[in-house]
């Protein structure tokens, strides 16, 4: 009986993980066109041009894996840019006129993607090349770039509608990815919004095969961390989008 659940489990959970990428990637398709030339620009960079020691922002190897581009060549013929970019096109029916942080925004193209909806935008990211790169790169009245922890959101002195989080709690431990949801919490205007993605898995067997495929995964967190930890801190019930993306409401 047992076994029979875990299967049932599984087909479910591949069933509804179809149906959100189906889901996401209208949004991605629904914007296209309005984006496009954001788009082409954020594909122009390759990893190369990110390497080029010539360029006071060149970035190490260990700095580049830990931060996605999608002008990867692996993603452009995967295809997986496209879901890269509909990360942060699904943000934008939560970011028109608000105020917003893009927490961990690495070199700041997704930043640079969403910057036309919001009313006011920081992004921040721990890596002084990141922000120099994005700085050099993305050009919008809107931007605003700082080198500045995610786990210190008090230090900004400034409350917001929305924050992003876009594949960046795996890149925490526990415990401070338990003080980033507390910090966004507190951080947040009523009724706002933290929207995450990332693996959460339905079950800890999953999720250490995740984190054990990539050296810079501090933890996956599960679908039930998630549900503890948002419940413990304040948050209402969160609402996941298959396995890969969580909106907490304040």
């Amino acid at each position: 009986m047992s076994s029979l659940f875990h299967i049932l489990a599984k087909i479910y959970s591949k069933i509804r993980n179809k149906i959100f990428w189906y889901y996401i990637f209208t949004y991605y398709w629904i914007y296209k066109n309005k984006l496009q030339n954001r788009i082409d620009r954020i594909l122009q960079f390759k990893v190369v041009d990110l390497s080029n020691k010539k360029t006071n922002t060149s970035l190490s190897p260990e700095e580049l894996k830990g931060r996605a581009l999608p002008g990867l060549e692996k993603s452009i013929k995967t295809g997986y840019y496209k879901y890269m970019l509909a990360r942060y096109i699904f943000s934008i029916k939560y970011i028109k006129g608000k105020t917003i942080l893009d927490s961990g925004c690495g070199l700041g193209w997704g930043s640079y993607l969403i910057s036309p909806y919001p009313k006011k935008l920081i992004s921040i990211d721990i890596s002084e090349k990141a922000i120099a790169f994005a700085k050099k790169h993305w050009k919008d009245k809107k931007l605003n770039f700082k080198k500045h922890s995610i786990l210190d959101l008090d230090l900004l002195n400034e409350k917001f509608d929305v924050i992003l989080g876009m594949e960046i709690i795996e890149h925490l431990t526990f415990n401070q990815g338990k003080r980033y949801l507390r910090q966004s919490f507190k951080n947040l205007n009523r009724n706002g919004f933290l929207i995450l993605s990332s693996s959460f898995p339905d079950s800890l067997e999953v999720a250490k095969k995740i984190k054990n495929e990539n050296i810079y995964h501090q933890h996956i967190f599960t679908k039930k961390e998630i549900k503890y930890l948002s419940n413990e801190i304040g948050f209402l019930k969160p609402k996941f989008l298959g396995n890969f993306m969580v909106v907490l409401k304040k």
